[in-house]
């Protein structure tokens, strides 16, 4: 089960950033009310929650996540109604790989910093189809895991020379993370500070540094995910 498997791992340190694991069902429309008898069944608490967008269409609706004491407003949440999180959905959906959303605020936190969704879409017997139609057909849901900015630059901090001041930004230019130190006189200008990119989960993050001090370092971007 998801908690058991939630009790055997140590996410803060096995996934950075991460606040748990579960798993999030895909419900077409004409299955919405036959869904919602069997979730009250065994949780007559369960209820859905929206967010931004009206869905008339089908529903991506949080069923369940461990460590469920740490997450529970996130249960019965449908993604399917926010735009970046429904993007991403139906990305992976089409796709077969694991996906990252934009930048997002995640319901389960109260502080104001950026978040992501990872998903990992889930299809019928296990096997990804090789068409569209067969995976649009016999898709299941998304194995997710929430993740957090702060934890996850703290990983990245421990991965990057600490002489090296980063902005991290993703593709659609919402700021993901900037140190605040400031740099050295030769990056006064912000286009004067090394620029690199990194593909997360489909995403493409750009990534610019400067150094601190010392004008004959040279730095390299190390960082793998």
């Amino acid at each position: 089960s998801v908690r058991k498997y939630a009790q055997s791992s140590d996410f803060f340190n096995n996934f950075p950033g991460s606040l748990g694991f579960g798993f999030i069902r895909y419900v077409r429309k004409d299955e919405f009310n036959q869904y919602m008898k069997r979730q009250k069944l065994f949780r007559p608490d369960f209820s859905l929650k929206q967010l931004s967008l009206k869905n008339e269409k089908d529903y991506f609706i949080i069923e369940t996540i461990e460590p469920w004491e740490n997450n529970l407003q996130a249960v019965g949440l449908d993604i399917g109604s926010e735009s970046r999180r429904r993007d991403a959905g139906l990305r992976a959906i089409d796709l077969g790989i694991p996906t990252l959303t934009a930048p997002i605020t995640l319901v389960q936190t109260d502080r104001q910093e950026v978040g992501f969704l990872y998903l990992l879409p889930s299809y019928k017997d296990g096997v990804i189809p090789k068409t569209l139609e067969e995976k649009r057909q016999n898709f299941i849901g998304w194995s997710y895991t929430p993740l957090i900015s702060s934890a996850l630059i703290e990983y990245l901090d421990k991965s990057i020379d600490s002489k090296l001041i980063i902005e991290l930004k993703d593709s659609n230019g919402d700021l993901i993370y900037r140190d605040g130190r400031n740099p050295d006189e030769r990056f006064n200008e912000p286009d004067k500070w090394m620029v690199d990119s990194i593909s997360v989960g489909g995403r493409k993050w750009i990534l610019r540094g400067a150094t601190v001090y010392n004008p004959n370092i040279h730095v390299t971007f190390l960082i793998s995910f």
